[in-house]
């Protein structure tokens, strides 16, 4: 056998037993049968090619050439076929398909005439070769036509397809191109061209290709197959030399296989025999996981196993943890993450992932529809057909299926699954797994939901029962609170309402005596502005009294019809002007460090008016030397009321209780007597009243205190 008789027979044997494969997998599938037609015609090539190289008999070569040549005539036209099987595109070539088949089969009719091939030329270096008729020469421009054309198709959809589609088109790309140089290289010699068929082994390329992307790519959906015939195949024959190592052994030992001892000995070796065929078998699929078909495993297996689970537990928390064990360990996913849908609430799980990838997950509203729309696992390739824009997006996340799980009609959880951990693609046993586990684990999510509300119902129903029997503490606390607010409002009222009145009473009850009319003139003036000074100051004792009610009875927050745009510097102006006076009786400078520009802001007015009027009051009361400064500033696109004083400062003990209402400090006590102790707490009111406004302060004792309003711009 020379050594191109022993390439024909390997090209024989890998096609014929590929293509049987392939076929006997679905050979209802238009795809499979379309592969072993091609499959077939080259082993049928193959098998004649191997007889005419292996004969020295001139009549006989002749005779074979023309036999090989009947099968290599419907390579191309079978190739172009499978082409467009797989690319889903046998409608729209029908046309075209069977102008090839005529075409072809025209051919067929001639091969075994002289106007095909007319006969043998012995050459000197590589034995017997056909010499072409007048026909061949045509036929081999249509037979290479056909192969280009249906190389070129290939190759466009290589450049349009993604996903596993586009990997699987690789391969065969690479087989088939490799498998048709190599066997053109049979074409040189039949004109003479010294160049003998070198690349003939080659033609075995598109079987190692296509065995390739069947393993690793799913294509034709006969990867499991493959690994169920290698288990079968080595179980077979473990069993096949066993049996006859036994048989030798009967033999050597009683020169008889049926001996009555042989019988007694079967009692022991038949159980050891099905002990030791149980852990082979198991060995088996431990090396088939691990370095032929990884990721492979007992289907019913695990399903068996997560039913049996998920109907022990009823925590959400913990079946979702089962659900993703499980397809981490079955399907061996590099990074996975399940959303569930659980009483309006959305909680997510993830392995796999990067911190910041969590950090910025969500999960796609379009991705959502599509699988409600389409209520089934999704593939990455299936997504593109429906959605590229969407397609890209998972793929930036590598992200390879899409698994929603459903209770009834209603979607309460899905799962976005990365590449398995070999890189694999999924498998169509992986896939159907994964659909019957999901329709298990969606009821069982839905259950643990129900079972989460009926707890969380008898907490409600606890929590109702304990609030109807808190109701009456709650009451008596509430009916506490006012007798103790009353209690202060009284103290005020005994101490801030009754000086002034009394001051007041005093001064008219000289005026009715007539001994004010005895003083002079300048001194009854006197009286009479300490009069007004009094009135003023009960006036505004009662407004803040009143202030304070409303604004503590609930949130006091100002409504945007209550805002409006306004200058600063205008309401600042007025607080100014009110309280000039009142700083120059002290000595003290009030300065107000106006900006040029206006600072617009939306506020309420009035009451922002009243607060830093609070503010610059207590500023120019608690200050005995110095001055007040007012700043109008911006920081941080947002208008800052700056308020700072040389005064005695707030000690560290009365600042924790410096907002609250009534509060007062020793020194503020000591210095001034008629404060209210509201002031500062309407100001806070008023300004948190503001969006997003803030009021802070800093204070150091014996050197002053800054006051600051932050209101949104």
């Amino acid at each position: 056998m020379n050594l191109f008789a022993f390439s024909a027979l390997v090209n024989f044997i890998t096609s014929i037993t590929l293509g049987l494969f392939v076929f006997s997998k679905n050979p209802k599938k238009t795809v499979n049968l379309s592969f072993f037609l091609f499959a077939f015609f080259i082993a049928w090539w193959s098998f004649g090619y191997f007889f005419w190289q292996s004969t020295n008999d001139v009549n006989l070569a002749l005779w074979w050439s023309r036999m090989f040549m009947t099968g290599a005539i419907f390579i191309p036209i079978s190739y172009l076929y499978f082409v467009f099987s797989f690319l889903n595109k046998l409608r729209e070539k029908f046309f075209l398909l069977t102008i090839g088949w005529i075409v072809f089969l025209f051919f067929l009719f001639f091969s075994f005439s002289d106007l095909f091939i007319k006969g043998i030329k012995e050459t000197s270096q590589y034995g017997l070769w056909p010499q072409p008729g007048i026909l061949f020469h045509p036929f081999l421009l249509i037979w290479s036509f056909f192969v280009v054309y249906a190389t070129y198709v290939l190759f466009r959809a290589y450049r349009d397809y993604s996903g596993v589609a586009k990997l699987q088109i690789r391969y065969i790309l690479i087989g088939m191109v490799v498998g048709f140089l190599g066997g053109a290289t049979n074409y040189f010699l039949w004109y003479g061209i010294p160049i003998p068929p070198i690349g003939n082994i080659l033609v075995s390329a598109y079987v190692g290709a296509a065995a390739y992307a069947i393993l690793r790519y799913r294509l034709m959906d006969i990867r499991v197959l493959t690994r169920r015939v290698y288990l079968y195949f080595f179980t077979a024959l473990f069993s096949y030399i066993t049996f006859y190592s036994i048989a030798w052994f009967y033999l050597k030992t009683f020169d008889d296989i049926f001996h009555p001892a042989t019988f007694l000995l079967g009692l022991f070796i038949a159980p050891s025999f099905v002990f030791l065929l149980y852990y082979f078998y198991g060995y088996l699929q431990q090396l088939a996981n691990r370095y032929f078909f990884a990721g492979l495993y007992n289907y019913q297996e695990t399903i068996t196993r997560l039913a049996y689970e998920l109907n022990l537990f009823n925590d959400l928390e913990h079946i979702v943890d089962m659900i993703m064990g499980t397809f981490r360990q079955a399907v061996q996913l590099k990074k996975a993450a399940l959303i569930s849908y659980v009483d309006g609430q959305e909680n997510s799980r993830f392995f796999g992932f990067s911190d910041e990838e969590i950090e910025n997950f969500s999960v796609d509203k379009a991705l959502k529809s599509l699988l409600i729309g389409r209520r089934k696992i999704l593939t990455i390739e299936d997504i593109y057909s429906c959605d590229v824009e969407l397609a890209k997006r998972l793929l930036n996340k590598k992200i390879s299926a899409v698994l929603p799980f459903f209770s009834a009609d209603n979607l309460v959880a899905l799962a976005l699954l990365g590449e398995k951990e070999n890189r694999d693609a999924f498998t169509n046993e992986d896939l159907a797994l994964l659909e019957t586990l999901t329709n298990q684990a969606g009821t069982a999510i839905s259950n643990a939901g129900l079972y989460l509300k009926l707890a969380d119902f008898n907490k409600t129903l606890s929590s109702k029962v304990e609030e109807q029997t808190a109701e009456l503490k709650a009451k008596a606390e509430h009916l506490k609170k006012l007798l103790a607010m009353r209690s202060e409002f009284l103290d005020i009222a005994s101490h801030q309402l009754r000086t002034p009145v009394s001051v007041i009473l005093g001064t008219i009850s000289m005026f009715h005596e007539g001994s004010m009319d005895k003083l002079p003139l300048e001194r009854q003036q006197h009286f009479v502005n300490n009069i007004y000074i009094k009135a003023k100051k009960l006036e505004q004792i009662i407004r803040d009294i009143l202030n304070a009610s409303e604004m503590d009875t609930g949130e006091f927050i100002f409504t945007p019809s209550e805002l409006a745009p306004k200058d600063l510097r205008l309401i600042i102006d007025k607080v100014i002007a009110d309280l000039k006076e009142k700083a120059e009786e002290k000595n003290l400078a009030l300065n107000f460090h106006r900006p040029t520009e206006p600072l617009i802001t939306p506020v309420n007015e009035e009451y922002l008016e009243q607060a830093i009027f609070n503010l610059v009051d207590n500023a120019i009361i608690y200050t005995q030397k110095g001055q007040v400064d007012i700043s109008l500033l911006t920081r941080d696109d947002r208008a800052i009321i700056k308020i700072e004083d040389t005064g005695v400062g707030i000690a560290e003990e009365d600042r924790k209780n410096l907002f609250h209402k009534f509060s007062r400090g020793k020194k503020a006590t000591d210095m001034y007597t008629d404060g209210s102790g509201l002031g500062l707490f309407i100001a806070q009111k008023i300004v948190t009243g503001h969006p997003q406004g803030k009021i802070d302060f800093s204070s150091q004792v014996g050197r002053g205190t800054i006051f600051e309003i932050s209101l949104a711009k």
